[in-house]
C-alpha cells in the first residue's frame, strides 16, 4: 500500500461514475480510506440518507472503506467559505482519529483549494477529471444517464401507475410501454388484491 490513511470527500449530489473511479483508485492505494459525505442542510441536495446508501452499496464489498458525514449550514456551495473550512477539517480529523496521509480530490481543485489549506500535513493527490460533471448531471440526469452507477439509477427512474376499468387494455399497454422504453413492469395487481379483500 502506498498510504496508510486516505480521505476522499464530496457531496456526491449525485454520485456518478467519476466518483466511482476515484473511490476505487483511492481505496487501492490506502490501508484505510475515509469517504467524507458533505451534507448541506440549507442547500437543495438529494437526501443525505439516500447518498449515504449509494456510497455504502458501492463500497460495502471493499474492506478498507469507512463513510463519515460532515454537516454544514451554508446556504450555497459558494457560501461554503473559509469560515467553515478549518472547523470542518477538525471535525473530520477527530472522526478519523489518526493522521491522514493523503487527501484525494479531482482536478477541479488545486494547491489553493480548501483540501490543501485545511490538511497541510497531508499529501494532496489530484485525480485527472473526465468529462463527467455533477453540475451537468443535475441539469439533465436523463441526458447523462450513462454517467450514473447502477446503485443510483433507480432514484431517477419514473414510476407509472395505470388505472382503469376492467378489460380496457391496461395490461397490454403496460407491456408495450415497458418494451418500448426498455424497462421493467409489474403484472396486474389490482384484481388479485380486490378479490382477496372480498
Amino acid at each position: 500500500m502506498r498510504y496508510n490513511v486516505g480521505m476522499y470527500g464530496g457531496s456526491f449530489n449525485p454520485l456518478h461514475l467519476g466518483h466511482v473511479d476515484c473511490i476505487i483508485q483511492a481505496a487501492n492505494m490506502c490501508r484505510e480510506l475515509y469517504i467524507v459525505l458533505s451534507v448541506g442542510h440549507n442547500r437543495q441536495e438529494i437526501d443525505a440518507r439516500v447518498r449515504y446508501r449509494w456510497l455504502y452499496q458501492l463500497t460495502k464489498h471493499i474492506g478498507n472503506v469507512t463513510i463519515i458525514m460532515l454537516e454544514d449550514s451554508a446556504e450555497t456551495k459558494e457560501a461554503y467559505t473559509e469560515e467553515y473550512w478549518q472547523g470542518d477539517a477538525e471535525k473530520v480529523k477527530a472522526q478519523v482519529g489518526k493522521p491522514i496521509d493523503v487527501v484525494f480530490c479531482g482536478s477541479d481543485y488545486d494547491e489553493n483549494s480548501f483540501w490543501h489549506k485545511c490538511y497541510p500535513e497531508s499529501e494532496l493527490f489530484i485525480f485527472k477529471r473526465n468529462e463527467i460533471s455533477s453540475t451537468e448531471l443535475r441539469k439533465a440526469p436523463y441526458k447523462h444517464f450513462d454517467w450514473l452507477p447502477n446503485v443510483v439509477k433507480p432514484y431517477y427512474v419514473k414510476k407509472v401507475l395505470l388505472m382503469g376499468s376492467e378489460s380496457t387494455g391496461k395490461s397490454t399497454l403496460t407491456i408495450n410501454l415497458a418494451n418500448r422504453f426498455n424497462t421493467n413492469y409489474i403484472d396486474e395487481a389490482g384484481r388479485d388484491i380486490s378479490e382477496r379483500s372480498c
